[in-house]
């Protein structure tokens, strides 16, 4: 019998696509993958006190759970009965043996799915990663890192040239994170109406256009307004690629899900500032500047032709996976459905928008610690990495002038600075995403503030040794390269642990049809703390004359923003 059935599933097969596997999970009721969950899960598909589950009560129970589905959303055919009941029937038996030989791939029960087979089979898939889907949006990331790693070197000899204030720079960073900010609500909306694809297409173009202009920057108003075309399109580059990951995910795999894209990005972010360095100093700001644009437009053409839309049309799965669901009178659908698009506009949307927002920050015990844990880490980013960091190690000409302790390194040596940098991403990103999945999302973010605010507050004391019985400002000895790239490093691998931890944290704690907004709400966060940062960051260094002090002062404020989120998690 069960050959037969197998010869009659292979020809067939064709009728409809394979079931994936998050529709899979979603069909055995699998969200939190908990072992309490796994065994009910077990108990609604094999019969009762039965020891194994076998292949035909898993068809019983999707036959089931399909006429469910179908009788909840009210696509009933309009088949005959009896077809109907044959088309279920047939799709159930395909995708049971499809679900059933899956598990006994992953079970070491020979033949046979008892409890603890199903647990183990169930859990082994759930941690695994796709790969396959990540592969072309990693590469795309690698270029995108590779393009705004090239730009970091040069950012000060910008501000250099057009003799800004550090404050006029640290309103030129903040910028981007303000249009950032403006532009999450709508991104949020959009990607969840349209796909994810689209906006890994299209942002890229708009982030090249702002680049350009950068390049062709007068004073620091252009610049400011460059960088905010730069941040529009950022919201929605970050928006599709974080719930594109979140798509092909679970919440054992999450935040190993996460850090292929963030070690491309790093990787890109290693090569880019060598490379910028060389550009900047063969053939000036405006001609790399250029380059820079077209390599995002290069991006832009490479998730069009090789990345593939993770969205997945209705709460459960994609509406190809039905069998019947091109019988049905499509004139009808559109009837059903029109009124319900004519009523959804953009302003409905901000106000559902709104009222979701609220609803997840009244949660204190989860997601408001996340979301104000991640400004936190934003505001100490921005402040000492973006705005501080580069002035610090270049001198920043006239902008750090008697304003700190600094070096006075070139575009090319400050471009190895940040190289080594991102390289310590690139390597621990794996490690930090199996150490969030294993250890929690919270101890992540706990370790990865401590070390992060430790080394931002080392930095400036590092520079001062380096500077000792010089007077150039260059480092002078292998232990003064060594001192600070050691620093540096510890530095990178504890933003890579707050940034891996962030984003898998917050896609736990909520359920599918709340996670776009969730991730909007990380993101805007985020964003104020990076705004807040860099305006304060440059404003303290120019009011009390100190790069260094401005910089130890943003350390202390993460070092106190993740003891407050430790005691918030840990002691409930």
């Amino acid at each position: 019998m069960h050959t037969k059935d197998h010869t009659t599933a292979a020809a067939t097969s064709h009728e409809s696509p394979p079931l994936d596997r998050q529709a899979m999970y979603k069909l055995l009721n699998l969200k939190d993958f908990s072992e309490e969950e796994i065994d009910a899960s077990f108990a609604s598909i094999a019969k009762p006190n039965a020891d194994n589950m076998r292949l035909d009560d898993v068809e019983t129970y999707l036959r089931q759970r399909y006429r469910q589905f179908d009788e909840e959303r009210m696509q009933l055919s309009h088949l005959p009965a009896n077809a109907y009941s044959h088309k279920l029937y047939r799709r159930a038996q395909l995708d049971a043996r499809s679900i059933h030989d899956l598990l006994l791939e992953y079970s070491s029960g020979e033949g046979k799915l008892n409890r603890s087979e199903y647990q183990k089979a169930v859990s082994s898939m759930a941690r695994e990663v796709d790969y396959m889907t990540l592969m072309p949006l990693s590469a795309s990331l690698l270029l995108v890192g590779t393009s705004v790693g090239i730009i970091s070197p040069i950012m000060p000899f910008v501000a250099e040239k057009l003799a800004l204030s550090t404050t006029q720079y640290g309103v030129v960073v903040s910028s981007f994170a303000l249009s950032k900010m403006a532009g999450n609500i709508p991104s949020a909306i959009l990607v969840e109406r349209h796909g994810r694809k689209p906006y890994l297409v299209h942002s890229l173009l708009v982030v090249g256009l702002g680049v350009a202009g950068m390049g062709m920057a007068s004073d620091w108003i252009q610049l400011s307004a460059c960088r905010m075309t730069v941040g529009l399109g950022v919201a929605a580059l970050t928006t599709a690629s974080t719930l594109a990951v979140a798509d092909v995910s679970t919440n054992l795999s999450r935040a190993s899900t996460y850090s292929p894209l963030m070690s491309s990005f790093a990787a890109g972010m290693a090569l880019g500032p060598a490379v910028g360095g060389i550009l900047h100093d063969s053939f000036g700001i405006r001609d790399t500047f250029f380059l820079v644009s077209t390599s995002y437009a290069m991006a832009a053409l490479w998730n069009q032709l090789s990345v593939s839309e993770t969205k997945r049309d209705g709460e459960w799965w994609e509406k190809n996976t039905l069998p019947w669901h091109d019988i049905r009178d499509s004139s009808s659908c559109i009837e059903e459905r029109k009124p319900a698009s004519l009523a959804t506009t953009i302003s409905d949307s901000l106000k559902d928008t709104s009222k979701q927002w609220r609803d997840l920050v009244s949660d204190s015990t989860k997601v408001r610690p996340i979301i104000i844990m991640n400004g936190f880490y934003n505001l100490a980013f921005s402040g000492a990495q973006m705005t501080l960091l580069p002035l610090l190690l270049t001198g920043g000409g006239d902008i750090a002038s008697d304003a700190a302790i600094g070096l006075a390194l070139s575009a090319s040596t400050l471009g190895q600075l940040y190289m080594w940098m991102s390289f310590v991403q690139v390597v621990a990103n794996p490690a930090a995403g199996r150490f969030a999945d294993r250890m929690g999302k919270s101890v992540g973010i706990v370790a990865g503030g401590t070390l992060t605010s430790l080394a931002i507050s080392s930095v400036p004391i590092v520079c001062a040794h380096c500077f000792l019985g010089t007077d150039s400002g260059l480092l002078q000895s292998e232990t003064d390269w060594a001192l600070l790239a050691g620093t540096l490093g510890v530095w990178s691998l504890g933003s890579t642990l707050l940034a891996t931890s962030h984003v898998a944290a917050i896609s736990d704690v909520v359920e599918d049809s709340r996670r776009s907004q969730a991730l909007a709400l990380l993101r805007t966060a985020g964003d104020v703390g990076y705004l807040l940062g860099a305006i304060g960051a440059g404003f303290s260094a120019d009011v009390f004359q100190d790069v260094g002090l401005a910089m130890q002062a943003s350390g202390l404020v993460l070092l106190g923003g993740t003891a407050w989120f430790g005691n918030k998690t840990f002691n409930k």
